[in-house]
């Protein structure tokens, strides 16, 4: 393709607008799959962008579902984050959900997700669980680092951690707390009968693709169990030291001090800050294959390739002090504590 035809496709991809009416027939999972989006351009006409041309039934059936339309042809990175996109601003706010529900109803403990899977593709279910996904959705695509669901006495509220900061974000009726609650136990694979002991556990899902993991916390307080979300993408542990945004002065002073044969290096700071992200651009870097790396963390939020990392575990008495004894007598160069 010359570099005059990629400039007017360029200029095409950028004049269209999916097409919110069809989005709501087609599944981001079979959009994804096939590589197809229905749009509209500058003039209204109706256009397939396209990024397989070894589907020619699955083009068929868009053109049957959606009518005469143009095909379009883009790469499938281009494609793919338009349809992550659409999807994304297609999505039901909670508040909407708060607002637009009326009457009584129970949760269904039965509909829980039973395995990794995109929130995207949630098909129209129970309240509950739309106002969680749409919470979780909301919190990812704000750059939330914490969910909290708080019960008082007349009220439930949600407030996100963005940037260091709480704002709220949606107050609900009092009834919400058990079930939404509940729902979040559920993803976690809590005990949902246990209402008196803290929990911790995980949820695992994906947005548009992209993996994330969510830490919950469950304690119990005066007005009934509150729970914190952790939201944790595993894409922003793959950034190395340069691309986190460090000044370009101090990225020389760590950078220094990392090249030091010994000492110790704290990282401190508070939550969402990046200490994590820190660490493990710092890992990456000192990982030259020629040093025995050693790591003892709650959780371990991502396997590096060529480190050894050990999970505490206090059930079984797998702490931070056991395992730092024993990584000892592993000859270890270097040790990571998080």
């Amino acid at each position: 393709m010359s570099q005059e035809a990629r400039k007017e496709t360029a200029r095409d991809l950028a004049a269209l607008v999916p097409e919110a009416d069809l989005l709501g027939r087609i599944p981001i999972g079979y959009a994804r799959k096939n590589l197809l989006l229905p749009c509209r351009d500058a003039d209204g006409t109706l256009v397939i962008l396209s990024g397989r041309s070894d589907s020619p039934y699955a083009l068929d059936e868009i053109r049957f579902l959606c009518g005469p339309a143009r095909i379009l042809s883009a790469p499938e990175e281009v494609i793919l984050g338009k349809i992550d996109s659409a999807y994304e601003r297609r999505h039901a706010p909670e508040r909407e959900i708060v607002e637009g529900l009326s009457g009584e109803w129970d949760l269904d403990v039965e509909a829980a997700i039973e395995e990794t899977r995109d929130l995207l593709e949630s098909p129209d279910e129970g309240p509950v669980i739309k106002f969680v996904h749409s919470l979780i959705f909301r919190a990812i695509r704000e750059r939330s680092s914490d969910i909290h669901v708080e019960p008082f006495e007349k009220e439930l509220v949600v407030r996100n951690r963005i940037d260091g900061i709480l704002y709220p974000m949606v107050t609900a009726p009092r009834k919400w707390h058990a079930p939404v609650v509940s729902r979040i136990k559920v993803m976690a694979n809590l005990d949902i009968g246990e209402r008196r002991l803290p929990q911790d556990g995980r949820i695992r899902i994906r947005l548009g693709g992209k993996e994330i993991d969510i830490r919950v916390s469950v304690v119990p307080t005066a007005f009934g169990e509150r729970a914190v979300l952790r939201i944790l993408d595993r894409s922003n542990l793959l950034l190395g030291l340069e691309d986190i945004g460090l000044p370009p002065q101090d990225l020389t002073s760590v950078q220094r001090l990392l090249g030091r044969s010994n000492g110790i290096l704290l990282v401190t700071g508070p939550t969402g800050s990046g200490k994590t992200t820190t660490l493990y651009g710092a890992l990456r870097r000192l990982d030259s294959g020629t040093k025995n790396i050693i790591t003892i963390e709650d959780p371990v939020e991502y396997q590096i390739q060529g480190i050894g990392q050990i999970q505490v575990n206090p059930k079984i008495h797998l702490t931070f002090a056991g395992g730092l004894r024993s990584i000892l007598r592993q000859d270890p160069d270097i040790i990571m504590v998080g």
